[in-house]
């Protein structure tokens, strides 16, 4: 976990830096190739079963999602036009819980089925792998797919001391009020969506009497609800950002979550599924509004600096 989280807190100014600084389309379309690289190698590394190995290639594949995001988020308003982006944001957020709900579902089904071919685990695993190699190759087609784009602020330079920069950000971007108030908003989601993480599947086996993967799999019903909430989101907002789903979405969190606190049997297993389906759905109406605003607020040439302070914020 601690591999998995520097990278998001030490990486995301310079991940600012590049998506301000060269064309988006091209970060997009480097990176892609280094997931091919790093999920290539994985496959080694678990067919030789070097630990050390596959350690790193973690923190490396978390390096690459880090210096993606300001990217991936940034480029939205340079390609789409203001009164749909709000509609992009939301399938942009539901492609990517899809896309969590599928590996969530696929790849404990694929570790069994490998495991009964081999014997040994880092063969089995080995061979599960090269289904990521697979899904990295599909990546960098669909990244040269996206329409180029200019840089934002070419003559830009890097700060290599990367808490002086956040603040150097920071101090900008609290002059304006909403857009800070939108900023430490994600934030706060970001601390709340941790804090369910965690204690979902202390919940699960001590409430429940499920074990810890049985557990685990309640993030799909939370995932699934993401997904639902941020298309409407996109839908119901139509032209402009619609606020009132902010509310509306605190709410459904709030009354899901007491609610969960007043299940302790066993025996309520499908209502806490609809519960966690539910603050998922609230989560998605929260979001997609604020991820949208925050992107039409700040200004195009430090857009990308912005949005790597607020990635910052919420890990």
């Amino acid at each position: 976990t601690i591999l998995f989280s520097l990278p998001f807190v030490f990486l995301t100014p310079y991940a600012g830096f590049l998506a301000d600084r060269f064309s988006k389309k091209t970060i997009t379309v480097i990176l892609k190739y280094a997931e091919l690289v790093i999920m290539i190698l994985s496959c080694v590394a678990f067919f030789i079963g070097s630990r050390f190995m596959l350690f790193t290639l973690l923190f490396m594949m978390s390096a690459q999602s880090a210096l993606f995001s300001p990217t991936k988020y940034g480029i939205l308003p340079e390609i789409v036009p203001e009164e749909k982006l709000t509609r992009a944001n939301g399938l942009l957020v539901m492609m990517s819980f899809i896309a969590i709900i599928i590996g969530t579902a696929c790849a404990p089904g694929l570790s069994v089925v490998t495991n009964t071919w081999f014997s040994k685990p880092e063969y089995a695993y080995g061979l599960a792998s090269i289904v990521c190699v697979l899904i990295a190759t599909a990546g960098i087609f669909t990244s040269h797919q996206v329409w180029n784009t200019r840089p934002a602020n070419p003559t830009v330079v890097p700060d290599h001391f990367f808490l002086r920069k956040l603040w150097s950000t920071f101090s900008w971007v609290k002059k304006d009020k909403n857009l800070l108030v939108a900023v430490m908003a994600t934030g706060f989601f970001s601390m709340l969506a941790g804090f369910m993480q965690i204690n979902l599947i202390h919940y699960g086996m001590q409430c429940l009497g499920l074990d810890e993967k049985q557990s685990s799999f309640m993030f799909f019903f939370a995932a699934v609800g993401i997904a639902f909430g941020a298309y409407y989101a996109g839908r119901l907002s139509k032209r402009n950002i619609e606020f009132a789903l902010i509310p509306i979405g605190s709410f459904l969190i709030l009354i899901s979550l007491l609610l969960l606190g007043f299940i302790t049997s066993p025996r309520l297993l499908i209502l806490v599924s609809i519960l966690v389906f539910i603050a998922g759905l609230g989560a998605g109406f929260f979001i997609v509004p604020l991820d949208t605003f925050i992107q039409i607020t700040l200004p195009l040439q430090r857009r990308g600096e912005g949005l790597a302070l607020n990635s910052f914020i919420s890990w």
